[in-house]
């Protein structure tokens, strides 16, 4: 009989180790996977004794997203991540707030990997991927860094320091790829 979180076992068996395994968590909480283990004596039975066994059940883990413009250290708001679990039971593209975070709570315990697909105008897409293992009981924080586009104006002048037009650059990125 189940009463408030307590176990109430009204049989009375011979001396045993007694499993008591957990079949189902509140709203928030990770089923416990380990069986409990308690041994009743039959000195226990006899005198009516009541043996006390606890088991814990940990909170489901939470996930928080944060990112940040990597020269100003501020948070970036509307960048879409997907978030998705290794093993395919989860998937969900989601946009960062005002503070530039997402946060999820009571999360299936797992491994999970995070990528950004779209940022705002002005920056550039962080092409990092991220992997979390969430664990019961723990929130976890993973961070992006957003480069910002730069502008680039090149001017070409002789030794007094006077435009010249008409001049042809090639640019190539470092390595010698153009652009």
């Amino acid at each position: 009989v189940i009463r408030g979180g307590y176990v109430l076992v009204t049989k009375k068996s011979p001396s045993a180790a007694n499993a008591v395994e957990d079949m189902d968590a509140p709203e928030g909480y990770v089923v416990n996977s380990e069986p409990v283990t308690a041994y009743v004596s039959a000195a226990d039975i006899q005198g009516n004794k009541t043996v006390t066994v606890e088991a814990t059940n940990h909170r489901k883990p939470g996930l928080e997203i944060v990112k940040i413009d990597s020269v100003t250290k501020k948070p970036v708001a509307n960048c879409t991540f997907d978030i998705r679990s290794i093993d395919g039971t989860y998937h969900e593209p989601l946009t960062t707030d005002g503070a530039g975070r997402i946060f999820l709570e009571n999360m299936t315990p797992g491994s999970y990997e995070v990528k950004e697909t779209a940022v705002p105008k002005g920056y550039n897409l962080n092409p990092e991927k991220q992997t979390v293992e969430l664990t019961a009981g723990g929130t976890f924080t993973l961070t992006f860094e957003n480069v910002p586009k730069t502008d680039f104006t090149l001017f070409k002048h002789d030794s007094n320091n006077h435009p010249i037009a008409g001049v042809t650059f090639e640019i190539s990125k470092k390595g010698g790829q153009s652009l």
